[in-house]
């Protein structure tokens, strides 16, 4: 590995770090079936884990809201590619499973792990260089504090950083053919969902193709569209049901107001106003009864 100043390590040693090569076991199983096990494979190796994160001796989960706010203003400031948001936090929940970081390092290894996320899968312009990201923290860490952090998360995750973020499957799910391609309100409404999954300690533990179709789920719900109850899997139906408490709660519980700016623009169709005011008014998912989770509807 090599590095130069502030671009820190290139960007072409990243493109080769997200490959999902084929291995003998390719042939075998045909390319379909290599494809779905490799896929479940690497998600199952590539998911952090909640009770090591509880074992960090500082660990405070309000902290944790502080910093993803902060990582969506980042990347919202450089017009990042939506998936880099989620490898980012994919690489900070893989990282502090496996190491134990000081307070003053978490806003450091967050920032880090933006710029890795974006070098592995945005455009070269997108990528702000260390001395940018030194700015961007009011000098709190020199650009030099960012190279050597970059490196040791790339050690440290033995530089698997290949993951099928939950952007990528709610890009698969609302782009299938018909009649399955959504709605732009829905879209958009279901990725604002979708990033509230981002704040929260019960979502690390689910895959991202289940926080996917679980934001989608509730994003037709809000829109009034039909439900697809054969699609929903028990996972998914999980993930829902923690989203629709969190947003019940929404009077006593402030949603993120940088993520709400974000949402509110002409662009995104004012999606969060549009899932805000939902519950607001008493709405509430209608659970699978045959899963378990039957729910009132109160609107």
């Amino acid at each position: 590995m090599s590095g130069s100043g502030n671009s820190g390590i290139a960007v072409p040693l990243y493109r080769h770090a997200l490959e999902l090569r084929p291995d003998a076991h390719a042939t075998e199983l045909g390319r379909a079936s290599y494809l779905e096990v490799s896929l479940h494979r690497h998600v199952q190796e590539s998911m952090g884990s909640v009770s090591d994160i509880d074992d960090q001796p500082w660990m405070n989960w309000d902290r944790r809201i502080v910093l993803v706010d902060s990582l969506i203003d980042l990347h919202f400031r450089f017009r990042m590619r939506r998936e880099v948001l989620y490898l980012c936090w994919n690489i900070i929940d893989r990282y502090m499973t496996r190491r134990v970081i000081t307070s003053r390092e978490y806003k450091l290894l967050g920032c880090s792990a933006l710029w890795i996320a974006a070098k592995a899968m945005d455009n070269n312009d997108r990528v702000p260089s260390a001395e940018e990201l030194s700015r961007c923290c009011r000098y709190r860490y020199y650009s030099d504090a960012f190279v050597h952090m970059e490196v040791n998360i790339l050690r440290t995750l033995g530089w698997i950083l290949r993951y099928p973020t939950a952007e990528e499957w709610l890009q698969m799910l609302c782009h299938s053919p018909a009649p399955h391609n959504e709605e732009v309100e829905v879209l958009h409404s279901a990725r604002f969902i979708m990033e509230i999954t981002l704040y929260y300690r019960e979502f690390i533990g689910y895959s991202p193709s289940a926080i996917a179709l679980a934001s989608l789920t509730l994003a037709r719900r809000v829109c009034g569209k039909e439900r697809r109850v054969l699609e929903e899997t028990q996972e998914c139906l999980e993930v829902v049901q923690h989203l629709d408490d969190r947003l019940s709660e929404i009077d006593e519980v402030e949603l993120s107001e940088i993520l709400i700016e974000k949402y509110s623009s002409d662009y995104y169709l004012n999606a969060a106003a549009r899932v805000v005011e939902y519950y607001e008014q008493g709405g509430r998912f209608i659970g699978a009864s045959h899963f378990g989770l039957d729910r009132d509807a109160n609107r």
